[in-house]
């Protein structure tokens, strides 16, 4: 309802100035809150939760996504059943873990997450009334803010040619850029200097991919643009967003609760790389309660500069199957590789997949030859002296156009 949503997000844009003790706060009694339901209403909850009478969230059990797949219907309250079919939303996920599931929200819990989604937008510097280049897989549907001259955003369909998406976009030369962050960094990577020069947007925000230093900066000299980057799931929406005055990225912390861990599920301090860990505050529908999303990332040891009590973590460093082992058995996050093989001018795409312990291959498109001693001398100061299998290729998208650069498909995978 279009109402409610400006009511709430309304309140958001001003729940993210809130000091630390007040966030801290309503983060507590919403915790109290979704517990007391989920244990109450959820058939999964009510019996994992059966001995549990503390409200203290680090007593309860950590979910895995494997775990809650298996659960199916008795992951739902049983508000549920109450509920008019035309009020339910969805949202699916894109199965790149290779477990897709639909995620059920009531109205008032999608409002809201819609809200802070938005939000997001407008603190980076979006203006809601300009027209924005999206970036998708299916035609945007329209909204009733759309037909106020909010938010409108033009389709560019993921199944479209490189060819024909740069045409798009000398052709409308947006001021706002939603894409996909690796799409975008491949767009930077193939266009004629003479198509980027008629592509000249305000400002581009990057989302649902990982987006390494070196990837923002050919893409920001690119199109003379700044990057912003964006974090978020189907299970929660918008988790956290790169904020233009602070180093790092504002977590949404009136919509979930984020917990960093480590080996031990002891919470990591800032600086230290850890397993993310989240519950979500609105979707009562689907409680995800301490849910393990696999991303991996850090608390940012910078100090909020904008006036926000939401804390901020330097980003996300990946999955447990982005992560490369090296000979020596250390763990190479993606950005690493990634931005180890920007320089080589002869790639248009590239990808490292781990297929053994000590052997990767290497897809890459050329117009000529495969540059295999650059990529050595790239990639064995991080991974050792390894195999290589070299193989030329295409992009290889998703079916939901997503292209993903590194990844480890060995026994040896993980972190």
């Amino acid at each position: 309802m279009l109402i409610r949503k400006a009511v709430y997000l309304n309140r958001v844009r001003k729940s993210q100035f809130f000091s630390r003790r007040k966030l801290i706060n309503f983060q507590k009694e919403a915790t109290d809150e979704l517990l007391i339901h989920a244990k109450k209403n959820v058939p999964f909850y009510k019996k994992k939760y059966s001995k549990i009478n503390s409200l203290s969230l680090k007593d309860y059990p950590i979910i895995s996504r494997p775990e809650f797949l298996d659960a199916g219907i008795d992951t739902f309250s049983k508000i549920h059943k109450y509920i008019k079919k035309e009020s339910l939303r969805e949202r699916a996920t894109s199965g790149s873990t290779g477990n897709a599931f639909t995620v059920k929200y009531d109205e008032r819990a999608y409002d809201y997450l819609e809200s802070i989604y938005a939000r997001a937008f407008f603190a980076q510097g979006y203006n809601p009334f300009k027209k924005m280049g999206y970036y998708w897989y299916e035609p945007l549907k329209i909204k009733p803010h759309n037909l106020l001259g909010l938010f409108r955003r033009h389709y560019i369909s993921c199944y479209w040619s490189m060819s024909k998406q740069i045409l798009e976009l000398k052709k409308f030369n947006f001021e706002y850029v939603h894409y996909f962050s690796s799409v975008l960094y491949y767009i930077s990577r193939i266009i004629k200097p003479s198509d980027a020069r008629k592509i000249r947007p305000k400002l581009i925000l990057c989302h649902a991919e990982l987006l390494s230093d070196k990837m923002r900066e050919r893409i920001e000299k690119t199109f003379n643009a700044k990057v912003l980057d964006m974090y978020g799931t189907t299970e929660f929406v918008r988790m956290a967003w790169q904020c233009p005055i602070c180093k790092g990225y504002h977590v949404e912390e009136d919509s979930m609760v984020l917990e960093i861990l480590d080996e031990n599920n002891n919470p990591c301090p800032p600086g230290k790389q850890g397993r993310f860990v989240v519950t979500g505050l609105a979707n009562y529908l689907l409680p995800l309660i301490r849910y393990e999303m696999g991303d991996y990332g850090q608390w940012s040891k910078n100090k909020v500069k904008c006036g926000r009590g939401l804390r901020l973590i330097d980003g996300v460093e990946g999955r447990e199957d982005d992560f490369l082992i090296s000979k020596s058995k250390e763990k190479i996050p993606p950005k690493k590789i990634i931005d180890a093989l920007d320089p080589i001018e002869e790639l248009a795409f590239f990808k490292v997949i781990q297929i053994k312990k000590d052997e990767f291959d290497i897809l890459v498109q050329v117009q000529k030859e495969i540059p295999k001693e650059k990529i050595k001398l790239a990639l064995n100061p991080l991974l050792g002296e390894v195999k290589f299998n070299f193989k030329k290729s295409p992009p290889l998208f998703s079916k939901r156009g997503k292209l993903r650069l590194v990844e480890n498909k060995s026994i040896w995978g993980g972190v």
